[in-house]
């Protein structure tokens, strides 16, 4: 599912864009000792969740079942807002409005039954979903003032979409930028960016990776978590590096294996980074979620770092306390 990084909504996560133009050196090191570390792409492995034991009658009120055939959109640009509509007309083709210009440029010949829209604000356009007659999935991407160069992208899918489903992943943030899920011909519920099989034991986290009931953990396109030998990574604590600490960008996720293994997960350019340390003592003492506080620890070498970190609702190291308003 990676090549699917380029083609659905460019620079969509707004917490995975700062702090990431410089990644991993070779070593980190200080007074008592030197860690030692190997960073590597994201496996473009899959989990595979394609016969997996999907019962629909458990979300069939999530179902869209009326065809939309008109969605307004407000795009904010640092001159002013650009209103306008997007629509099918009765032809089945899609039609895009400028209010401002009074323009209404049809964007493709392609004939389309329903559209959708996330009930999110993207920071870099407008981003809306249909499925046309021939039960394929378009992105449609207003990027630009300029209407005429909106794009109409077909994703590249096994299956054949009927419908669009209103459900998300749990998740530990009160939006969930990417995924998109559809009623598919053969009943059932898949997101169309990962090829997820929707599966309400499956978290996201972050708003950056998934993690599954087995605790294995993918990318938000699907691509596993694995080190270098093809073997997934057993999730034990996941936090989020809230302060560049050497080479490790800001907002960049950490995750602590099982087996006790440093792993850094750069969501915007899809890159690990793995210790050859292992970690042998950890100490957070922060217990609201989402709060920065200090993570200390101490690898099997004795080499000591300090980090500002924070924890989501999942994978916590502390028994988490209610959140005062």
């Amino acid at each position: 599912m990676k090549n699917k990084l380029l083609i659905i909504i460019p620079a969509i996560i707004l917490v995975a864009l700062i702090g990431s133009l410089i990644f991993f050196n070779k070593k980190a090191d200080n007074s008592k000792a030197k860690l030692h570390y190997e960073s590597f792409g994201v496996s473009d492995d899959y989990k595979n969740l394609k016969d997996a034991n999907f019962v629909l009658n458990k979300y069939e009120k999530f179902i869209i079942n009326e065809d939309k055939k008109e969605i307004k959109y407000a795009y904010h640009l640092s001159d002013g807002n650009m209103l306008g509509k997007i629509y099918i007309a009765n032809d089945g083709r899609i039609h895009i409005t400028e209010d401002n210009e009074t323009i209404d440029y049809i964007l493709s010949d392609v004939k389309f039954k329903t559209l959708y829209i996330k009930e999110y604000e993207y920071p870099t356009g407008i981003y809306a979903y249909a499925i046309s007659l021939d039960k394929d999935v378009y992105l449609i991407s207003i990027t630009k003032a300029n209407i005429k160069e909106t794009q109409l992208t077909k994703l590249k899918t096994y299956y054949k979409s009927e419908k669009f489903v209103n459900i998300r992943f749990l998740s530990d943030t009160q939006y969930s930028p990417m995924s998109v899920f559809v009623l598919t011909s053969d009943n059932k519920i898949i997101d169309v960016v990962s090829d997820i099989i929707y599966d309400d034991s499956i978290k996201e986290v972050y708003s950056q990776l998934y993690v599954y009931s087995d605790n294995t953990a993918s990318s938000l396109y699907g691509n596993m978590l694995e080190d270098k030998n093809g073997k997934n990574y057993i999730v034990k604590y996941i936090f989020q590096i809230d302060e560049a600490f050497g080479n490790m960008p800001k907002q960049s996720i950490l995750v602590v294996t099982e087996d006790n293994r440093f792993v850094l997960y750069d969501s915007l350019n899809e890159k690990l980074m793995e210790y050859y340390e292992l970690i042998k003592d950890i100490t957070y003492n922060n217990k609201v979620p989402f709060f920065t506080s200090d993570l200390k620890i101490k690898f099997d070498n004795e080499y000591e770092m300090v980090l500002k970190a924070s924890m989501g609702l999942f994978y916590a190291f502390n028994k988490l306390e209610p959140i005062k308003n």
